[in-house]
This record gives structure tokens, C-alpha cells and sequence, in this order.
């Protein structure tokens, strides 16, 4: 269920900068993320809950 949210975060269209602004979770790992150079599963316990 987290993992589906975060994916689906991840998918719309918002941009990486206004998902850090929110969040607080680096525009840059978010791109990073969205590009598949990061993957989801490896992410820190507290990205995790930010985006959550």
C-alpha cells in the first residue's frame, strides 16, 4: 500500500520541485526516482514516510 501511493506520487504529473516543497524529500532523488537511476525499495525509512 505505501509503496502504491509513492509509486503513484511518483507517476502524476506534479512536478519533482513542488513534491520537494511538500515534502521536504530532494527534487533531485525524486528525478531520480522517476528515472529509474534510484529504486523506490532502497529509499530511507524517512524519504519513505515524507512522501508517504
Amino acid at each position: 500500500m505505501i509503496i502504491e501511493t509513492i509509486e503513484r506520487l511518483l507517476n502524476s504529473d506534479l512536478s519533482a520541485y513542488y513534491i520537494h516543497q511538500k515534502t521536504g524529500v530532494t527534487a533531485s532523488s525524486i528525478q531520480r526516482l522517476r528515472s529509474g537511476e534510484r529504486q523506490l525499495n532502497k529509499l530511507m525509512l524517512d524519504s519513505t514516510e515524507k512522501l508517504y
